[in-house]
């Protein structure tokens, strides 16, 4: 059983159950305004707040200034995300790891929350070593910043995949992924392939740049 069935009225108000008689299941709405999340008719894991969607993954996080939220808001979500490179990267790397942030944080965006437009900037965080503690400093290039709703995003997903919605992006097959959501093949092609999201990430940022 799904841990978000199991949850009952009692477990999420405190209440005894002695107090109400028998328990009774708490109502979806309930369970998505107390836990931020719930599956959609894809069984897909759908977070009500974006910033928590990013930080439950660990890949960017405010504590170490990896993620940036400018606004937050399902009809406006304003990010930045920030990849973690060495001074001494070579510019074709760090280009690399911008780009692969940039088709992350669209495709991640779209798929497990239900932000409707998105702007969302990327440029590398710099990481200087050999010191007591070591520094971080953001790099203005190399850069991207690209603005796009829903509608553009899938329109750009079926362009250039063989998904046909974002909820494609997630193999609901696996046992485990009522924990986090399993990446399917097609995410795992979009963005593992060597070259691949720089591709995708200079398409994004032709078509939807911001301005």
């Amino acid at each position: 059983m799904p841990l978000l069935s199991a949850l009952t009225a009692c477990d999420l108000v405190g209440t005894d159950e002695a107090e109400v008689g028998a328990v009774q299941p708490a109502s979806p709405a309930v369970v998505r305004e107390v836990t931020g999340y719930y599956f959609n008719n894809d069984d897909v894991l759908t977070y009500l707040h974006p910033v928590r969607m990013f930080e439950e993954r660990g890949l960017y996080e405010r504590s170490d200034g990896s993620l940036e939220v400018l606004h937050a808001d399902i009809h406006n979500l304003v990010i930045k995300l920030h990849p973690l490179v060495l001074p001494d990267d070579r510019d074709d790397i760090k280009q690399a790891l911008v780009d692969q942030a940039l088709l992350y944080g669209v495709l991640k965006v779209f798929t497990h929350t239900e932000v409707e437009w998105l702007d969302i900037q990327v440029s590398p965080l710099s990481v200087i070593t050999g010191q007591k503690q070591p520094l971080v400093q953001y790099a203005a290039s190399p850069k991207r910043h690209i603005a796009l709703s829903r509608a553009q995003a899938t329109a750009f997903l079926r362009a250039y995949s063989s998904a046909r919605t974002f909820s494609d992006l997630v193999d609901t097959d696996k046992n485990w992924h009522h924990l986090r959501g399993a990446d399917s093949l097609i995410f795992t092609d979009l963005y593992y392939t060597p070259e691949k999201p720089s591709q995708l990430a200079e398409i994004l940022s032709q078509q939807y740049a911001h301005k």
